[in-house]
Order: structure tokens, then C-alpha cells, then sequence
């Protein structure tokens, strides 16, 4: 792991508790606005579980789809009833 964080753009290092994005891959340490608390992770880390995590750039990239993808079922839902 010797990517940069995405919040405070610092090497991400092994000890550093860092999270890998599920979205776009880049790295950010835990501690920097993650949301994951430090046993939350360390729970994860000792069952060799994987976090499934997001930054939240790609949370807000996400909710915009669903809302373009939502309205654009509106509106085809609507033209489908003025038939």
C-alpha cells in the first residue's frame, strides 16, 4: 500500500488503518472523515473480514445516478400515461 489518501493526500501505509474505495479504488486513512470507527476496523481486520467502503465523492456520485435514473422513470412513467 503505497498509495496517497484522498482526504489529506499523506502516503497511506500498512500500520495507517487505511480503507480501499469499492468505487474507485484509491486509498484514504480511516481516521481521516471515514466513518468507520477504530473498532469497527480493527473488528474487521482480526476476522480477516473485508469493509466494504466509500469515499465520499463516489457516495455522492452514486446518489446522483439514483436520482437521474429515478427521474428518468418518472418521465417515462408519465408519457406512458398521456398515451
Amino acid at each position: 500500500m503505497a498509495d496517497f489518501c484522498l482526504v489529506c493526500q499523506s502516503t497511506v501505509r500498512h500500520r495507517q488503518e487505511g480503507l480501499l474505495c469499492d468505487g474507485c479504488n484509491l486509498w484514504q486513512h480511516r481516521t481521516c472523515g471515514s466513518g468507520i470507527s477504530r473498532d469497527q476496523y480493527r473488528t474487521a481486520v482480526k476476522q480477516g473480514a473485508e469493509i466494504d467502503w466509500m469515499c465520499q465523492l463516489c457516495i455522492i456520485k452514486e446518489k446522483a445516478n439514483e436520482e437521474e435514473n429515478f427521474e428518468g422513470a418518472n418521465f417515462e412513467a408519465m408519457s406512458d400515461n398521456m398515451k
